[in-house]
């Protein structure tokens, strides 16, 4: 065989070898980037799935303070999801990150408020007892956390998820208690 033959093979075989390894770059490429938007689609479902839930305890225990009720429930159980893929959050688009932190801090506040204001009753309530005077402070504190978790929830799309109830509470509820 001649030099140039011979050339001409390992030409071939170093194109051949350029070619398939860039072949596998792109489909390595594109399994990575379809398993982080399918995990990051998941994350955004599942966050979206509790925050909804987060709402509407807030939004019960606010109903439960406006009826004088004892018992408030706690919210530190229904927050799994967030607590067990904070490391994953980075997976989000940019604009969901923020509201999403502020609605799990808010609940959080909510939740300290109602533990520094009320005592324990049992592992996850709280019972406020019967003289209130800190409930005006517990309601604006829920209200803000079901406001937050509502716009995270409008941030993350829930809305076409069917996750985001059609229920809008009147704003002059507070004076309601001042009154009564």
């Amino acid at each position: 065989m001649s030099p140039h033959f011979m050339f001409l093979l390992a030409f071939i075989h170093a194109g051949i070898a350029f070619l398939t390894t860039g072949v596998n770059l792109f489909i390595n490429h594109r399994r990575f980037v379809g398993t982080t938007t399918n995990d990051m689609t998941k994350l955004r479902l599942a966050l979206a799935a509790e925050l909804a839930n987060l709402q509407m305890l807030c939004k019960d225990n606010i109903d439960a303070l406006y009826s004088e009720k004892d018992a408030l429930v706690s919210c530190r159980m229904f927050s799994a999801i967030y607590r067990g893929n904070l490391g994953r959050v980075h997976t989000l688009a940019a604009e969901h990150i923020a509201p999403v932190v502020t609605a799990y801090a808010m609940c959080e506040r909510a939740e300290a408020y109602a533990a520094a204001y009320c005592k324990p009753h049992g592992q996850s309530a709280f019972s406020m007892g019967r003289e209130r005077p800190f409930a005006a402070s517990l309601i604006a504190a829920y209200e803000k956390a079901a406001a937050a978790s509502d716009r995270a929830l409008r941030a993350l799309g829930a809305t076409d998820c069917g996750l985001l109830e059609n229920d809008t509470r009147a704003v002059a509820e507070a004076p309601q208690l001042a009154a009564a």
